[in-house]
């Protein structure tokens, strides 16, 4: 009986032995998907070609990573499966304080939102690159310090998880500094807050006029 199996990454042979595939898995494994070892992959399949199903799919994966990494996890379905620890509790907690920025900026408050901000992308980004935040230049191109298409993802899911705020994948691969980052993530929200207060105005039935000074 001929059976399929749907591989997630493994290691030390193959694609997995190689440079780059090396660099690759490392940039999963921060989404928290695991590799599997071949002693690991043989045992699985011995144990699936003793059974009549046809069809599968072997990964390992880390939830609470992957969770952070992909905002869908964070759907009820998952929430038996994501279990956090100490790690991610401490990230939960950078995410709500990064919230509370955003409610800052949404109400105007961003003389000081700004900076703390800007300091909370900056420690994303270092954590995302795996680089010292102390000496992540806020100014510099991401691309220009190894910035590639799996710690973009992770970027921009991790920062709309935290602000709310969806930047565009190609925005972040065609290259952005941290500052930008923190411009774009706060050019949404005034249009937010702005779209939001109109809202509101319209609700009350106040009408509006404009004129010129």
């Amino acid at each position: 009986v001929a059976i399929t199996i749907n591989w997630g990454p493994w290691s030390d042979i193959g694609f997995g032995a190689t440079e780059f595939g090396e660099k690759a898995h490392q940039g999963l494994e921060r989404m928290g998907i695991q590799r599997t070892t071949p002693k690991e992959g043989f045992a699985i399949l011995q144990r699936l070609m003793r059974t009549d199903v046809a069809s599968s799919g072997v990964i390992s994966l880390d939830w609470a990573k992957l969770s952070k990494a992909e905002s869908a996890i964070s759907h009820p379905f998952f929430e038996e499966v994501v279990v956090s620890d100490e790690a991610d509790r401490a990230t939960g907690k950078q995410g709500t304080a990064a919230k509370a920025l955003v409610r800052e900026i949404n109400l105007g408050s961003s003389d000081q939102g700004m900076p703390k901000l800007l300091s909370r992308m900056q420690e994303l980004v270092a954590d995302v690159m795996n680089h010292d935040r102390d000496l992540l230049d806020p100014k510099e191109n991401l691309n220009d310090i190894g910035l590639d298409s799996l710690m973009a993802v992770e970027i921009k899911n991790r920062v709309q998880s935290e602000t709310g705020v969806d930047i565009p994948i190609i925005q972040v691969l065609d290259g952005l500094s941290v500052n930008d980052l923190t411009e774009n993530v706060i050019k949404h929200l005034h249009i937010s807050g702005l779209q939001l207060e109109e809202s509101s105005i319209a609700e009350t039935g106040v009408e509006i006029e404009e004129f010129n000074v």
